[in-house]
């Protein structure tokens, strides 16, 4: 359930060229195998070509045709209808450097703002198919949602005195009268 990934110390801060983040994205298409829909949404995309619905807060990357939303993350997530996307790839930054350079903010990062969190957490729920799978990024293995599943884990490391990341996939695994 656990992987460890080796990554080059130089990798650089756009996390979908990293090895663990590619071989997460790649666990959850072939999951799907024959059922894939091709119902992608990356809610902190920058310059991520994965998802069909890339959005990112910076309205930077619409304006190149990187992503194809802009807009906070939760709005994005209201903007979707109950269980209909099957990945969800969330990345958000994890530092205040990196809110600070790639965001702007206001604040030191979103993980500074539980309720925030608490809010996106819920829509993903939400949003997810039955069996949907969420791929969150970060420096903690915490559920993005009790409901959910830990399917599989990648821990990139980067050498040195970097902080590994860890890539975890949650599996949404039963649905109730009352979700």
């Amino acid at each position: 359930m656990i992987e460890r990934v080796l990554e080059s110390s130089g990798a650089g801060k756009d996390t979908f060229k990293h090895r663990g983040f590619q071989k997460a994205f790649r666990f959850a298409r072939d999951y799907w195998v024959e059922d894939f829909e091709h119902q992608v949404l990356d809610l902190f995309a920058r310059e991520c070509p994965w998802g069909d619905f890339r959005n990112d807060i910076n309205p930077v990357f619409k304006e190149n045709d990187q992503t194809n939303m802009s807009m906070d993350a939760i709005d994005c997530l209201k903007s979707f209808g109950t269980a209909t996307v099957e990945i969800i790839l969330c990345d958000p930054p994890f530092s205040s450097r990196q809110a600070q350079e790639k965001y702007d903010i206001g604040c030191a990062n979103l993980y500074t703002k539980p309720d925030y969190i608490s809010s996106m957490n819920k829509e993903i729920y939400r949003v997810l198919t039955h069996r949907g799978l969420v791929i969150k990024a970060g420096y903690n293995s915490n559920a993005p949602d009790p409901r959910l599943q830990l399917v599989k884990m990648y821990i990139s490391h980067y050498g040195a005195s970097r902080n590994d990341v860890i890539f975890t996939i949650w599996k949404k695994c039963e649905t109730t009268l009352i979700d």
